[in-house]
């Protein structure tokens, strides 16, 4: 069978690494699978007016396709709480995604093309490069102080080139400081910087 060149430079180790935790549990040893995000497996439930929320939309028969965009409740609650905390969006910039990787493959595949090069913050999230290389786009790594989550601008400086598209900002959360959650793009087109953000698309000129 063949295989593309853009599939076979894709990799995903938070999947990968189960081959060899599967070999360890053959040999009688016990391992707790933390590579996927998933608490229910480890006690932490959804609230029970969540659940009920769910229970309730299938007996009234809510249970369809939701429209393209989200539905329009949740935008216009996402548009209000982001709005209250600075950000000029009105819900119809927001689209609601399965997932956060949902929205940055798309963001991803709107902006690179054969040969372009993305700037990641090392050490990241493995999928994240492999959206990167799956559009033919090249990941390259910066370096950031691991306590402060502050990015090396030196480092990012000496490694933008005129391939250069995009720049992922790095964030931290304040329990982990080694768990970096992607908000940002910082996105190159001539001479505006786009800020893509999960609640819309800002610019200002560079």
């Amino acid at each position: 069978m063949k295989v593309s060149k853009k599939v076979k430079g894709v990799e995903y180790a938070i999947r990968d690494v189960i081959s060899a935790a599967r070999q360890v549990e053959k040999a009688g040893q016990t391992v707790a699978y933390l590579n996927i995000g998933d608490p229910v497996q480890f006690g932490f439930q959804p609230p029970d007016n969540v659940k009920q929320a769910l229970i309730n939309a299938i007996q009234n028969g809510k249970n369809y396709y939701a429209t393209s965009e989200g539905l329009p409740e949740l935008r216009d609650a996402i548009a209000e709480k982001e709005s209250a905390k600075g950000l000029d969006v009105s819900s119809e910039q927001i689209l609601i995604t399965n997932g956060v990787s949902e929205a940055l493959d798309m963001v991803i595949s709107s902006i690179v093309e054969d040969g372009d090069e993305v700037l990641l913050p090392g050490p990241y999230y493995p999928p994240y490069a492999s959206y990167v290389r799956l559009h033919g786009a090249i990941p390259i790594e910066f370096a950031l102080d691991l306590e402060s989550g502050i990015p090396d601008i030196d480092d990012i400086r000496s490694k933008i080139s005129s391939k250069t598209v995009a720049i992922w900002k790095p964030e931290f959360t304040r329990s982990m400081k080694l768990s970096i959650k992607p908000i940002f793009l910082f996105i190159f087109v001539g001479t505006i910087l786009f800020t893509w953000g999960i609640g819309g698309l800002q610019f200002q000129t560079m």
